[in-house]
């Protein structure tokens, strides 16, 4: 995905009005969200487990957001939240996991974030076996994304309970991916219209000179 999809863009950016600034993490009603369709990745299917297996200790760090569908669907269903409400979501959210769909690098990741709300992606056997797992190099090798990446689902539980022991952290990564995700995008755009008007990254652009017609 080059961002957020269309529809959550539209509806996230009135509610965004409301929001000038990402709440702080401390601030927000929930501690993490899992929204997602089970049948589209193994690792979904383990999470699932994961967030079964370890709801008490879970429960212990905080309010959750855990919505599973069973099915992936082209439209929405009983299942799922509406566009809306998930975005009502992300933006109450301190965390939003985020494991491999059809696609490691899902539209989750750049809708959480531009929500401030943090993403945990798995680096598990299932991202490292996707023939398309380098998508999510340029996130997952920067440490100046924010992103919380965990081996296995398995190390949610005491991964969340530590990062939410340090409200002042927390607040400083959040910034941090703010700032970080402002930048890649403005790099891929420039990327793009390179790309688009044949210019190599050697040469002046449009944006490098203003004056241009």
């Amino acid at each position: 995905p080059l961002g957020p999809r269309t529809d959550f863009w539209d509806v996230f950016g009135k509610l965004r009005q409301r929001h000038k600034t990402p709440l702080p993490p401390a601030e927000r009603g929930y501690v993490f969200n899992a929204i997602y369709s089970e049948d589209t990745s193994q690792s979904r299917q383990v999470l699932s487990t994961v967030l079964h297996g370890s709801n008490m200790r879970l429960a212990e760090i905080g309010r959750s957001m855990i919505r599973i569908a069973p099915k992936w669907s082209a439209s929405l269903s009983s299942a799922h939240l509406s566009t809306i409400s998930y975005a009502q979501v992300l933006l109450d959210s301190a965390f939003t996991l985020s494991p491999a769909g059809h696609h490691p690098e899902c539209y989750r990741v750049f809708e959480a974030i531009e929500a401030g709300s943090i993403p945990v992606v798995a680096l598990d056997m299932d991202y490292r076996a996707h023939p398309c797992h380098d998508a999510m190099r340029p996130l997952v090798e920067d440490p100046g994304s924010g992103l919380v990446m965990v081996q296995h689902w398995d190390e949610l539980p005491e991964i969340l309970t530590a990062l939410v022991a340090d409200p002042a952290g927390l607040l400083d990564r959040q910034r941090n991916m703010t700032e970080w995700y402002g930048r890649f995008m403005r790099r891929r755009v420039k990327a793009m219209e390179n790309r688009l008007l044949g210019v190599t990254p050697d040469e002046p652009t449009m944006e490098d000179n203003p004056a241009h017609p």
